[in-house]
Order: structure tokens, then C-alpha cells, then sequence
């Protein structure tokens, strides 16, 4: 059996991680790739411009599915990309302008692409950054946010969706705090876009970040949302591409599928939710009925609807997750940290005890998973279970 019909064979249920291109997407990228082949930059031929009206085209359907302008878009390689551009690209702009460290506050749960590249800036005497505290459930004091506001804030960076519990922040609240005290929100929407409503409509002062292939565009491709007034200096050069923020060649065909996949999610999204949240919902009693010690973790009033992450007290999830890693994909948490020795950070900022954060597994559904994968899975779990317990 080769790689590619052994994948096939299995269950994928780690959909955080990535998700599989919707086969409409992938039929309209290679469309786009074998018809519209031009640079968009190069407009002295039909070629060239047939390009930068397909990525203008795109550019301002992305605008109006999460309500901004589309001079505001810039498109990278992915949030990473995304995240890195703003936060040290602002900060290095702010440095000069204001002629002193910015004042951020964030959460200790944030992805890494966002705590790296703050705890960089801070140990450049760039920034002073203040954390806020998460609770067992892995929600964010509020309260405390206002009142670290009030002693001076230029920053703030919470996500919209956690990327291992698949919380849902308030992030209007957030907005409104942040607009209050005259400071920036940066918000990490990566796992929210085409999972749950997100309008920046509702978000004054905000610059996003998010990644295509969390809504089944193809890999490689991510956008910046910022306004053309918050000063950012460009971390790369050798073009005036895209206001010369993120120079190079615009890669128009995945501009394009981008912006079809997030077409796709909107327009589906309520559906898609219910069906996912059903499918999620049986699982997780499924397997509570069959492993009585299953601890369910995160805010279950406020999680995106295919969000599992469950935890199995003496279980080493690495252990579990290779033995059954021809039958089933997922994971222990976030997908780049994902092979570290490291527990997970977000799980030991919502101080859950030892036991549970070596037996924690996440697990992701979405649009292509089924009923009939839901009961296998959860089969195989306890099997595993049963035929290796945790040590008494």
C-alpha cells in the first residue's frame, strides 16, 4: 500500500492542525494555475492584467466576507508570516516614532507565532509585556485586562479562537477595552475564520492575521488586515509589491483559491457548524461512556463546534497517539510544537494538574468527517485504553 492510500484509508480528525482542500477549491486553483498565469505587477500585456484583476477580484471579496477595506489586505505565506510582519514590523515603527518601548498585554495561551515573537521583542528591549492570568478553563480575566489597561497600554494581542482548546474569546469586549484606552487589538484569528462569524465591522482598531489552509485553501497562502494608518515597517525588500509591506511576486492563483474557500466557509458556515457540533457531541459521549475517567477540557459554553480536546488521567498521549497512528490522526496539541518535550503552555497556564496534561489529546473534526469515522474512532481510543490502562 503506498503513503498516499494508507492516508486515505485513515481517519483524520486533526483538522486544527490543517485541513484538507474542498475538492471545489482545488478544481478552481488549477484552473486559475494552467489559464491565469500572468504577474500581476506586469501590466503591459493582457497577461499581467488579467492576473491583477483576478487578485483585485479576490482581494475585495475577502474584504466584504469579514468587513474591511481592501486596501487594508495584505497577503503573506501564512499567519506565521502574517503575525511576524505586524508585531515586529508595528513594533520597530513604534520604537522610533514614540521613542520608547511599547506597552503590550497578551495571555499565556496565545499560539506561538504570537508569544515568540513577543518574548523577542521584549528581550530586545522593544517592548514591556504584561500577561494576563487564564482560569482552569482557559478563559481570560477581563477585569484584569481593564485594570492593566489603565496604567498605559499600546497593545493588545488575543486571539479570537484558542488553537488547542478551541475556545471562543470575546473578542468585541476585547476591542472595546482596547479602543477605550486609545491602544491597538491584534487578533489572531486563525482558527475562527470560516469556523464562526467574524466581522471587523464590530472591531474597532484591530489588525487580524489567518492562515487559508485552516479553511481548506490550499497551503501557503495568509493574510494581514491592518489599516494603511498603523506604521509598520517591512521585514523584507526588493519590490513595491503590496505597498512594499510584503514584497515579491503576488502569487495570484492562491490569492484566488483563498478567496474561495473563505466564500465556501461563509456561506456554509451555519450548517457546517451544526453538522460539525453533532458529530463532536457524539464522540465526546461516546467515549465518556466508555472511559468514565475522560476529563473534557477548555470553556464548553464557548468552543468552536468541532473542538475536542479531552484529557485521560495517567495516559501518555504520545504513546497512545503512535500506536494508533495508521488508524487515526490526531494530536497532543498545537501542530508546531508538535514532536516537542515541552508540555503544552496552554495547558499549564490554566494550571491543570500533571497527570492531565501528559494524557491530553486534541482532537478536530470538520467538513469531510462522518458519522460512521466519529464511532471508529471513539472504538479505537478506548480499545487503546483498555489494552494498555494507566498504571495503578
Amino acid at each position: 500500500m503506498s503513503d498516499s492510500e494508507a492516508v486515505r484509508h485513515g481517519i483524520y480528525l486533526d483538522y486544527f492542525s490543517t485541513t484538507p482542500v474542498d475538492p471545489r477549491v482545488l478544481d478552481y486553483y488549477c484552473q486559475i494555475l494552467k489559464e491565469n498565469y500572468g504577474n500581476p505587477s506586469s501590466v503591459d500585456h493582457d497577461f499581467g492584467s488579467a492576473a491583477a484583476r483576478l487578485v483585485k477580484a479576490s482581494r475585495e471579496k475577502i474584504a466584504d466576507l469579514i468587513a474591511c477595506d481592501p486596501g487594508e489586505i495584505t497577503f503573506t505565506s501564512g499567519a506565521t508570516e502574517s503575525i511576524s510582519l505586524f508585531l515586529q514590523g508595528f513594533a520597530a515603527a513604534q520604537l522610533v516614532r514614540l521613542g520608547r518601548k511599547l506597552k503590550v498585554i497578551t495571555s499565556p495561551i496565545e499560539h506561538p507565532a504570537v508569544l515568540e515573537n513577543l518574548h523577542a521583542l521584549q528581550a530586545a528591549g522593544s517592548i514591556d509585556l504584561a500577561t494576563l492570568d487564564v482560569d482552569q478553563h482557559g478563559r481570560i480575566n477581563l477585569h484584569q485586562l481593564e485594570n492593566l489597561a489603565k496604567s498605559g497600554v499600546d497593545l493588545f494581542c488575543n486571539m479570537a479562537v484558542n488553537n488547542e482548546t478551541g475556545n471562543i474569546y470575546p473578542t468585541d469586549r476585547i476591542a472595546a477595552i482596547a479602543s477605550e484606552h486609545r491602544a491597538l487589538y491584534f487578533c489572531d484569528a486563525t482558527q475562527a475564520i470560516g469556523k464562526i462569524p467574524f466581522s471587523l465591522a464590530s472591531l474597532p482598531d484591530t489588525v487580524v492575521a489567518f492562515s487559508g489552509h485552516k479553511f481548506y485553501a490550499p497551503k501557503g497562502i495568509g493574510v494581514l488586515v491592518a489599516d494603511k494608518s498603523i506604521p509598520v515597517k517591512p521585514l523584507f525588500f526588493g519590490g513595491g509589491q503590496q505597498r512594499s509591506l510584503r514584497p515579491g511576486t503576488i502569487n495570484a492563483p492562491l490569492i484566488a483559491a483563498l478567496g474561495f474557500a473563505l466564500q465556501i466557509a461563509c456561506e456554509e458556515q451555519e450548517i457546517e457548524a451544526h453538522r460539525t457540533r453533532s458529530l463532536r457531541d457524539l464522540l465526546q459521549n461516546k467515549l465518556a461512556s466508555q472511559l468514565p475517567q475522560l476529563v473534557v477540557n477548555g470553556d464548553l459554553e464557548n468552543r468552536v463546534a468541532g473542538a475536542l480536546h479531552v484529557s485521560l488521567p495517567g495516559l501518555n498521549n504520545k504513546q497512545l497517539i503512535a500506536r494508533i497512528r495508521d488508524e487515526i490522526a490526531i494530536s497532543t496539541g498545537a501542530a508546531c510544537s508538535s514532536g516537542s518535550e515541552r508540555p503544552s503552555q496552554v495547558l499549564k497556564a490554566m494550571r491543570l494538574p500533571k497527570d492531565l496534561i501528559e494524557g491530553a489529546l486534541r482532537i478536530s473534526l470538520g467538513r469531510f468527517s462522518s458519522e460512521h469515522e466519529i464511532v471508529v474512532a471513539a472504538q479505537v481510543i478506548a480499545r487503546e485504553n483498555r489494552t494498555h490502562p494507566a498504571p495503578v
